[in-house]
């Protein structure tokens, strides 16, 4: 077998720019599909790509919807870096919101009854939200301060 023998070695041939093309259509379909999963699973819809679209209504619906999304973007030319960046900005933002909510179903005895969160994992929580918290103050300071990136 000769040593440069390589079941990848055909890579070496392709611009690493094509590969990222074919991994972001890849993704857009597998995505799309699993929004329309967490959707359809979150409503207790039928779902599933073997169903016939009368039969998952509400998951074509999504799936369908999801895509649109996409497609607008490509045709608007929005600039997928800057979508990632904003949309990672957003969810940090959410992201103490989420975890005092976290907070306030898992301290409530109506909602949990006997199985309510402990002091430690309260503790850490709190602690996870006030780290998020000043992360985003931090970084909305920076960007306010034109600092973003020194």
């Amino acid at each position: 077998m000769p040593s440069d023998f390589c079941p990848l070695s055909c890579f070496q041939y392709v611009n690493k720019v094509e590969i990222l093309i074919v991994a972001a259509l890849i993704a857009i379909p597998i995505v799309s599909a699993s929004s329309a999963y967490a959707v359809a699973d979150t409503f207790g819809w039928p779902a599933g790509l073997s169903e016939q679209p009368w039969q998952a209504e509400g998951f074509y619906i999504v799936l369908s919807a999801s895509l649109l999304v996409d497609l607008t973007f490509a045709l608007l030319r929005v600039d997928p870096i800057k979508l990632s960046f904003y949309a990672n900005v957003f969810t940090g933002v959410l992201a103490p919101m989420m975890v005092m909510y976290l907070l306030t179903i898992g301290n409530s005895r109506k909602i949990m009854g006997e199985h309510t969160l402990g002091w430690l994992t309260n503790v850490f929580l709190v602690v996870t939200a006030l780290v998020l918290v000043a992360g985003s103050v931090l970084f909305f300071y920076r960007l306010a301060t034109g600092r973003v990136g020194s």
